[in-house]
């Protein structure tokens, strides 16, 4: 089928002979260039964008590269730097926890003495219900006021001791991890 559509002179043809000197030399000019460009783009091109949560920036050079290299391409060793990093921010989650801790408990230290505000309208009505033969309904209301300042109290404290309690967990479980995650946030 084939033989049909060609003409005779086509499949007579002979493939032309080529010389190789100056061409090749042209095409390797040609490929060398293109690698000179492309060696000064690749750098460019294989480095993370700055701010990904997958890069860091070397401190000697100011580049960005991936966090998994241990040097830079300027030399420097960024394993070092992102651990020296590292201690940083866990010894001022540390500063900022032992803040929060002083300031709760600078905070609580009226409320546990407005405490014993309470106590006299609950121990009071309570001996004197126990002594007398009948309990009325006023010893029982005198109860009211010292519940309402025992729970008042409660609940304050419960939200004043909250934000230490939620540094106190964050700083239990902060690892290298929670570090990698909030670097870049």
């Amino acid at each position: 089928m084939f033989d049909d559509e060609f003409p005779e002179e086509v499949r007579r043809l002979k493939p032309r002979k080529v010389r190789f000197s100056r061409d090749v030399e042209r095409l390797l000019g040609s490929v060398r260039s293109a690698r000179t460009d492309d060696a000064k783009r690749t750098p460019q091109a294989l480095r993370p964008e700055p701010g990904c949560q997958n890069s860091i920036c070397c401190a000697a050079c100011g580049q960005s590269e991936y966090l998994s290299r241990p040097y830079c391409r300027c030399g420097h060793y960024l394993h070092g730097q992102i651990e020296d990093e590292y201690l940083v921010w866990e010894r001022d989650l540390r500063e900022m926890h032992e803040i929060i801790a002083r300031d709760a408990e600078r905070k609580l230290k009226p409320l546990r003495w407005l405490a014993l505000v309470a106590m006299p309208f609950l121990i009071g009505p309570m001996l004197i219900a126990f002594l007398s033969t009948t309990p009325s309904v006023t010893t029982f209301l005198w109860w009211l006021p010292g519940f309402a300042i025992l729970g008042g109290t409660v609940l304050a404290d419960k939200f004043i001791a909250r934000h230490k309690a939620e540094s106190s967990a964050f700083l239990e479980n902060a690892n290298f991890e929670t570090f990698l995650l909030v670097r870049n946030v």
